[in-house]
């Protein structure tokens, strides 16, 4: 096991909930780093090897880790422990003792938790999923499953590629006209994270329950980034459970 490995802790939730998001923790035996690829890809060695690493860091059984095959979509799943891995791109559950997991490199992981009924999520925003409003969806779901009452959300947006350093052409930036700056004729910078924080706001969650990573993963090298080390890149795991 890694001495010191490296996890990005939220300081937004109670004792009661366990998160956080695993930096690169780079090693001998793994050398581009710690990371978690999509499941099913000519490194699936590698992501099984990575679940058990991270199910010895967190002292939890690797079952306990719900991922999916995220796609970029706006697909949100209610899912329990013995839920498989499906095509999705939010996870909802109030089951205890199981660990929601979101796959990053620059897009942004959003954890919740309704702390009044004891329901979380965990969503995967790129621009992709934050044009569909992703994080609006998996509310909804929240509000009609668990009459989740959106006041009483906490959420958490993760490291990811921000508005330093994410640049988009007029193709993507023309869906986020409160989030972007021009800064040359063809080059938008955009601030995914204040976008997503507008969706939330939209849909009831207080301002003052949001805590906003201020990490860019695209300039700070202790994060995975696809668009700074490309085919090299690996992936972060975004988690969040209730005890």
């Amino acid at each position: 096991m890694i001495e010191n490995f490296k996890i990005t802790m939220p300081l937004i939730f109670p004792n009661s909930v366990i998160s956080g998001v695993t930096q690169k923790n780079v090693s001998t035996d793994f050398q581009n780093g710690i990371s978690f690829h999509t499941v099913i890809d000519e490194k699936q060695n590698e992501y099984i090897a990575n679940k058990e690493l991270l199910a010895s860091v967190l002292n939890i059984n690797q079952k306990q880790l719900i991922f999916q095959n995220q796609i970029h979509s706006d697909i949100v799943r209610i899912v329990s422990s013995d839920s498989k891995v499906e095509t999705s791109d939010a996870l909802v559950t109030a089951e205890k003792n199981i660990y929601l997991c979101v796959k990053i490199a620059d897009c942004c992981g959003i954890l919740l938790l309704d702390k009044e009924n004891n329901v979380i999520a965990a969503i995967h925003s790129g621009w992709k999923g934050t044009m569909q409003n992703i994080a609006g969806k998996s509310i909804k779901k929240m509000i009609s499953e668990y009459k989740t009452n959106p006041e009483k959300i906490i959420a958490y947006l993760t490291p990811c590629g921000s508005a330093c350093c994410y640049e988009v052409k007029f193709d993507v930036a023309q869906y986020f006209p409160n989030s972007i700056k021009q800064v040359s004729k063809e080059k938008y910078l955009l601030d995914l994270k204040n976008e997503i924080k507008n969706q939330l706001i939209n849909c009831g969650i207080l301002l003052e329950n949001i805590e906003i990573s201020k990490e860019c993963t695209i300039c700070n090298t202790e994060y995975h980034s696809y668009r700074r080390d490309k085919e090299n890149a690996g992936r972060a795991v975004a988690f969040i459970a209730i005890k």
